[in-house]
């Protein structure tokens, strides 16, 4: 009776028509709220011209697990759609869906809102600081309010925040990321490398820090650093597709293509559905002239995606 389930593990495998049978699900009034919310949470990949009616149907669902979930889905929207749907929201009766609207719409240029918009924005958002507050000695907590001061523009507040969730907690790898990462966004990528090294000290079995702090160093185009660190990365989350994808393409661009495929092909049979892999053996069989090969990853990234 839980006809939901095939549709959730197509998704989690990556076959053809994940996208679809997700789109049905949530259309689906009569299945239970807490799997059109999952459906909800999976569907950022497969957003679509043909599936985009999900989201104006989860906004006005019945149920607020599915009118928060299609919130966050808004993140793999345009900003214009962003803004179009989530101001509604900041009227909902709930306060949760009400602090998810106002934090989708914290980097929205004040002066382009009317005074009522203005006004329901600044009362979400400071719903959003005061649930932080409330938790304030969590690192997740301060990391939210990071997140928020750095989508407004408020550097300072920014890093101060990134800064308490770390000092509450030296093992909370989120709270160096969005440091970094904030640091990139400003230009200083001697910064962000800073923050990443004195990460890897302090957390050195974190497979997301080495694999940031390789993209960093890639961006200072110091390649063969970044190799060493994109494989670090590898080696402690082996089981990640976009790490070991990001690896190979980093191998590939100095000359290595054959090393790259050999990666590339080991994450295939792990991941025999991800995309990113089947299209980078495509290219680099391609590149790299040999023609079969590349046209046997062409057939079955086609029969996946049409």
């Amino acid at each position: 009776f839980q006809a939901y389930a095939p549709a959730l593990q197509a998704t989690r495998n990556a076959q053809a028509g994940a996208g679809d049978a997700l789109a049905a699900l949530i259309r689906d009034t009569q299945t239970p709220a807490i799997a059109r919310a999952t459906a909800a949470a999976e569907m950022g990949p497969y957003l679509s011209a043909g599936t985009v009616d999900v989201l104006t149907q989860g906004l006005s669902d019945d149920d607020a697990l599915v009118r928060l979930a299609t919130l966050q889905l808004l993140e793999h929207t345009p900003p214009e759609m962003r803004v179009r749907l989530a101001f509604p929201m900041l009227d909902d009766p709930l306060r949760a869906v009400r602090i998810e609207a106002a934090r989708q719409l914290a980097a929205f240029p004040a002066g382009s809102l009317n005074t009522e918009q203005q006004a329901a924005l600044e009362k979400g958002l400071q719903e959003f600081i005061s649930s932080q507050q409330a938790m304030a000695e969590r690192p997740e907590a301060q990391a939210n309010l990071g997140n928020l001061y750095a989508a407004q523009g408020e550097s300072a507040r920014a890093v101060a925040a990134y800064e308490a969730a770390i000092e509450l907690d030296p093992a909370y790898v989120p709270g160096y990321v969005n440091l970094a990462d904030l640091y990139r966004a400003q230009g200083d990528e001697a910064k962000a490398e800073n923050v990443l090294r004195g990460a890897a000290a302090e957390v050195p079995a974190s497979a997301d820090i080495h694999h940031v702090l390789g993209l960093s160093l890639v961006r200072q185009q110091r390649t063969q650093e970044a190799i060493r660190a994109l494989k670090h990365a590898v080696t402690l989350n082996p089981q990640s597709a976009r790490y070991v994808y990001v690896y190979a393409v980093a191998l590939n661009s100095t000359g290595k293509a054959d090393e790259a495929i050999l990666v590339l092909q080991g994450a295939h049979t792990t991941h025999p559905n991800n995309r990113d892999i089947l299209s980078a053996l495509v290219a680099f069989h391609r590149d790299n002239g040999n023609e079969t090969a590349a046209q046997r990853y062409a057939q079955k990234l086609r029969a996946i995606s049409p």
